[in-house]
């Protein structure tokens, strides 16, 4: 729904045609998925059709919080009078989504990956790249190819950009966005560029790689807290890599997804609201202390439920990152915590266990008693569309290791 109301607000026209195209996890998800305010309708063409006729796009996730009986019933007429067509997208992330409107010869397209309002690319009929453009792809490229050097998120970003192009995606500095206006948006495309242009753009990358270079090498890589910690020295590092890791994605984290001094997560009810897609009961964490210094962290997840579970994969990600950034033998140096970020990174559901950067890492998953399956364990969310509850547990534990 979010795409579509997206493609038509890039579209700036009420379109005669509005094509999805999704990856096969989203069009079995959205089967049993009663669409928001749609009064009943189920499935990919009720959301997208829904979204593009009452759709309020700069809503995000609510974008179907204004529709009307009105939007319904004309859903419902253009359901049937053809308007709406999806398609397969095969080999491609397990959240993905591209709606592309169509108004007589105009077409906008709107590309969604891996997170339900990440919008990956947005097009409004093709155009070149002008030389003030080129310029803006190549500052992406030090951006959010390179993080701009900064230690940690350098390395964050060049992970993140290697996965993308080893699953087919196209990378972010291959699609440009907003140089003439708000509403439009273009296709890359190669152009000459004068050789004069090319040296002088040569030249400015390399001093700014040099200057950033200089100015941020010093910049530590690691959390603020090294050695032995506290549970509170624990929850600030944690903390920390809550905040690069979103930051890095081009978001906030939300109040409530951080650490208070005793350990457990904040409350900001008054100024956060948080829409879970998910079956998301939050983690209560568990600490094991010798003389005040942390010896374990864990927690304990068990739901029962008809809805789609998480892997809980964020606050495991942080937590070994908390502990095990602060090991005294990891470095700026030694690139230690290299294997550890790719190991945070591929968590999905499933049972895993290691040991690096002075963290013994212990994960146990059960869905309905039984381990996950091996063809399950890299799925967006667990759930079985058939109406039943179905249990869900997790243990997750992390020691101090030798």
């Amino acid at each position: 729904a979010y795409a579509a109301a997206k493609a038509r607000q890039v579209l700036g026209e009420m379109p005669e045609h509005i094509d999805i195209r999704c990856s096969g996890n989203i069009i079995k998800n959205v089967k049993g998925v009663l669409v928001p305010n749609s009064g009943g309708m189920k499935g990919v063409g009720a959301a997208a059709v829904l979204g593009v006729v009452g759709g309020n796009a700069d809503l995000g996730l609510e974008v179907l919080s204004c529709v009307t009986e009105e939007h319904i019933r004309e859903t419902e007429k253009k359901l049937k009078e053809g308007f709406f067509s999806c398609r397969l997208q095969e080999n491609v992330a397990n959240l993905y989504i591209v709606a592309t409107a169509t108004a007589g010869e105009h077409t906008a397209s709107v590309t969604i990956v891996n997170r339900h309002t990440t919008i990956a690319e947005m097009t409004k009929d093709g155009k070149k790249l002008t030389f003030s453009q080129g310029m803006r792809r190549t500052g992406k490229v030090l951006v959010w190819g390179m993080g701009l050097q900064l230690p940690l998120v350098d390395l964050y970003r060049k992970y993140r950009s290697y996965k993308t192009y080893v699953d087919g995606q196209e990378l972010f500095w291959d699609r440009a966005w907003d140089d003439m206006g708000q509403d439009e948006h273009f296709e890359v495309c190669c152009k000459e560029q004068a050789v004069w242009k090319m040296v002088t753009a040569c030249i400015m990358i390399l001093g700014v790689i040099l200057g950033s270079s200089e100015l941020l090498l010093a910049r530590q890589q690691l959390p603020p807290n090294r050695g032995e910690l506290t549970v509170k020295e624990f929850s600030e590092n944690y903390n920390y890599y809550a905040d690069i890791m979103c930051r890095a994605a081009g978001e906030l984290p939300p109040e409530s997804s951080l650490l208070d001094g005793s350990g457990q997560y904040r409350s900001d009810t008054e100024h956060t609201v948080v829409v879970r897609i998910l079956d998301y009961e939050t983690p209560r964490w568990e600490y094991r202390t010798q003389n005040g210094i942390l010896t374990e962290a864990s927690f304990e997840i068990q739901v029962r439920t008809e809805e789609p579970v998480s892997n809980y994969k964020e606050p495991m990600m942080y937590g070994i990152l908390a502990l095990g950034g602060a090991w005294e033998g990891a470095s700026v140096w030694n690139r230690s915590m290299d294997g550890l970020l790719e190991r945070v990174e591929k968590i999905g559901y499933g049972d895993y266990s290691f040991t690096s950067c002075g963290v013994r890492v212990t994960c146990r998953m059960e869905y309905d008693g039984e381990k996950i399956p091996e063809y399950e364990k890299d799925a967006l969310w667990l759930w079985d569309d058939d109406g039943q509850p179905h249990d869900f547990h997790i243990r997750f534990v992390m020691e101090t290791a030798e």
